[in-house]
């Protein structure tokens, strides 16, 4: 099985440098200056979890 990283019902894909090692960093919007993923996959282009998704699993943990 071959595996992108990608899943279109939860990744935003953006195009910027990362290292290795930088999963799980926070990913910030150009604009807002906000989080708005979590990143988990290098590549061209790179991908993270919308933060909305991860929010509404952790919610009930706050």
């Amino acid at each position: 099985m071959r595996v992108n990283g990608s899943s279109s019902q939860s990744d935003i894909s953006y195009m910027c440098d990362t290292e290795g090692g930088s999963s799980g960093s926070p990913v910030l919007s150009r604009r807002t200056h906000k989080v708005i993923g979590l990143h988990h996959f290098g590549g061209c282009p790179n991908q993270g979890v919308r933060i909305d998704l991860v929010a509404a699993q952790i919610n009930s943990l706050l």
